[in-house]
């Protein structure tokens, strides 16, 4: 009967763990803990529309751990890690042209096609150069998630701004390849530019743990 008994608890553990995608990982014990941890956040257009469905983010301490900053990362919308002014006591936070440790330079244009001399690229950064983020706040427990959790939400406003480099064909460069002549474009960069890109809206719950509201 023992054996029935402990048998029947296990099996009853084991399918209330089952839903629960895992702890979110602890991020708590920190200046800026109430601001702290993972959260899905959509982007949307100051329309109101959905550009970017719900992505990763997470807040975190810096490694000065004070309660007046932290880290915002955003893991694939911008691609950006940038620093926020926050004030702990109304949960808000913000930020002004925060250089994105997460930056990379636009790449030039490749040799090939050939095209003609004369010829303009303008190419943008992969990732904002800086990151501006307007009316951030969390509003603790006012989201239900799908699972039916209540958790805190987050909404800001962000702008990423990326550099904008021009290039110019320049001029030929001619190798022989296999006995044949083979021919590439040199590129000049003749301008740059820094270029805004928004403001977006960021807004959705903190990363809850349970499947239902993993995306």
């Amino acid at each position: 009967m023992k054996k029935l008994i402990y048998g029947g608890l296990f099996f009853l553990a084991l399918g209330l763990f089952s839903c629960d995608a895992g702890d979110e990982p602890s991020i708590g014990g920190t200046a800026t803990q109430k601001l702290s941890g993972e959260w899905f956040l959509q982007l949307l257009d100051e329309d109101n529309k959905v550009v970017v469905s719900y992505n990763l983010f997470t807040t975190s301490n810096t490694a000065a751990n004070v309660a007046t900053e932290m880290w915002f990362i955003d893991h694939d919308v911008f691609g950006a890690q940038s620093k926020l002014t926050v004030d702990p006591n109304a949960l808000t936070f913000t930020s002004t042209n925060s250089p994105n440790l997460d930056y990379a330079e636009p790449v030039v244009p490749a040799g090939k096609p050939v095209v003609k001399l004369g010829t303009s690229k303008k190419v943008l950064s992969a990732t904002p150069q800086t990151v501006t983020i307007t009316d951030g706040k969390v509003l603790k427990d006012s989201f239900i998630a799908p699972s039916k959790t209540r958790t805190d939400s987050m909404y800001l406003h962000i702008t990423g701004a990326y550099v904008a480099n021009t290039y110019q064909a320049s001029e030929y460069k001619i190798a022989t390849v296999a006995g044949k002549a083979d021919t590439t474009v040199v590129w000049k960069m003749t301008g740059t530019a820094v270029e805004p890109d928004g403001p977006y809206i960021l807004r959705g719950y903190r990363r809850t743990g349970f499947r239902e509201d993993e995306h």
